[in-house]
């Protein structure tokens, strides 16, 4: 394969309207990572939409690449399109791509940074109960998906074989007489387990990617959470900052979510003012 840059920085939209905070960030991306080029992700409906259009004409290095309305009209259809193997050939001609959706935030920029280490797949760390952590705080796996470094010729080889991949995420059940427990058993961990389409995994697809990819595949490198912390923050974002030395990693996501008031408080040291909530 032919690889003719090393990154690409990818920006899914769907909708025709922006809020404050969303373009907030979409300009935020622009401004630190001026230099790679950008392509914006969206519905074909939506590629000649005049606010997308307003939105991203005053930057040279945008393109936008339109795919099939279907794959935005809602989580299902975004989870189908990330784990396919044609939306990675898409992009192939870069090693990389920096998937930044408009709930991330980039704080510096350590993009080179981070393609030089070469891992296939790079997230903010996952706690268990993902966006309701239990107590006490223990890590998962990584990682989330919102902001994520993806090595495209990784996912491109991961999803060719026509493979089996159980779920192993789904709960067995709890005795032989769970009908409930046996059924979803089934479901998840032997009907839904080839990746390829309509029997994906029922997960979202920065868990299939960060968590089951890696079992099946020993080529597919995802960092321990301990390192992926420092690339991004997403739950839990103090306890993260104190966990990293009181360091800012390279992005976050979620901050309107997750404790906007220590986003509120640290990003001012840098500089860095956010939209008023409404």
């Amino acid at each position: 394969m032919k690889v003719i840059h090393q990154s690409v920085v990818i920006i899914p939209l769907y909708k025709e309207a922006f809020s404050e905070t969303e373009t907030f960030s979409f300009n935020r991306t622009l401004e630190i990572l001026y230099q790679y080029p950008v392509i914006i992700i969206c519905p074909e409906s939506l590629a000649q939409n005049f606010n997308l259009q307003k939105l991203a004409w005053p930057h040279p290095n945008i393109n936008i690449q339109p795919f099939a309305n279907t794959f935005f009209l809602g989580i299902a259809g975004y989870n189908r399109l990330l784990k396919s193997r044609f939306f990675y050939e898409s992009f192939k001609q870069f090693e990389y791509m920096l998937l930044v959706q408009t709930d991330a935030l980039i704080i510096t920029d350590q993009l080179k940074d981070w393609c030089q280490k070469g891992y296939s797949y790079v997230g903010a760390p996952f706690f268990v109960g993902f966006a309701n952590p239990s107590r006490p705080l223990t890590f998962f796996g990584v990682g989330n998906g919102g902001i994520s470094l993806r090595r495209i010729p990784d996912f491109i080889k991961a999803a060719s074989p026509l493979l089996y991949i159980s779920n192993i995420l789904a709960p067995k059940p709890k005795s032989l007489f769970d009908g409930f427990g046996i059924c979803r058993f089934i479901k998840h961990r032997i009907i839904f387990s080839i990746n390829r389409w309509p029997l994906f995994p029922r997960i979202n697809e920065d868990v299939y990617w960060g968590v089951l990819i890696p079992r099946y595949f020993s080529f597919f490198k995802v960092p321990k959470p301990e390192e992926a912390l420092q690339f991004a923050f997403d739950a839990e974002p103090r306890y993260l900052f104190e966990l990293n030395q009181h360091q800012l990693p390279f992005a976050c996501h979620a901050w309107e979510k997750f404790d906007i008031s220590f986003w509120r408080e640290i990003l001012l040291q840098q500089g860095i003012t956010l939209p008023l909530e409404k």
